[in-house]
């Protein structure tokens, strides 16, 4: 593991032992967790303190990782933070207003993910091909980027509680088994 100027780089295995049983040595003096910090590292659970940033793809590609909490301090999900990884529970803090691009793309174990209110901005190919079943894009989200549910063929259920959200045209391409989209109080039934 390497700390230069407090971001966290390459962990390795022999980093996940201080990970587990000294959590407070492991985390003292890092500032953010960098780019592909976390994608060899096998690990299925994951608590990242408070105050501690992410880079651009901190997790991407990690094919352990299942379960992560990310500090309450978390402004923004950084671009392809856990593309292409094995996450399956994440929480999105109460703080971030951006899920960028690319950020949960092509994770097939996330079925459900709650956004919280605050969120303003979806950003392009967020959710592509990922495993969602249903979404609810919060009241608070301004726009939903091109591709951002792009080719997520588990998606069945949207809910869109702003009638005046900036959708892209090709935000829900190929979704090929939506079944009901909600949009502030309408309901549309999609026929087979």
């Amino acid at each position: 593991m390497k700390k230069a100027e407090g971001i966290l780089k390459n962990v390795s295995i022999f980093d996940k032992n201080t990970l587990l049983k000294n959590p407070n040595k492991f985390w003292k003096d890092v500032k953010a967790v960098g780019e592909k910090a976390f994608s060899w590292l096998k690990i299925e659970t994951l608590i990242i303190p408070n105050d501690i940033k992410l880079c651009i793809g901190a997790f991407k590609d990690n094919k352990s990782i299942k379960n992560i909490v990310l500090p309450n301090s978390l402004e923004a999900i950084p671009a392809e933070s856990f593309s292409e990884s094995s996450i399956a529970n994440v929480n999105i803090p109460q703080n971030v207003t951006g899920i960028g691009s690319y950020a949960f793309a092509g994770c097939k174990n996330l079925k459900h993910i709650n956004l919280p209110n605050g969120i303003k901005t979806i950003y392009a190919g967020a959710f592509l091909r990922s495993g969602l079943k249903e979404i609810t894009i919060p009241i608070s989200v301004q726009t939903i980027q091109d591709t951002a549910f792009m080719l997520n063929e588990s998606l069945e259920h949207i809910t869109i509680e702003n009638n005046k959200t900036d959708i892209d045209w090709s935000s829900f391409q190929n979704c090929s088994n939506i079944k009901t989209i909600t949009i502030s109080e309408n309901k549309f039934t999609i026929p087979n």
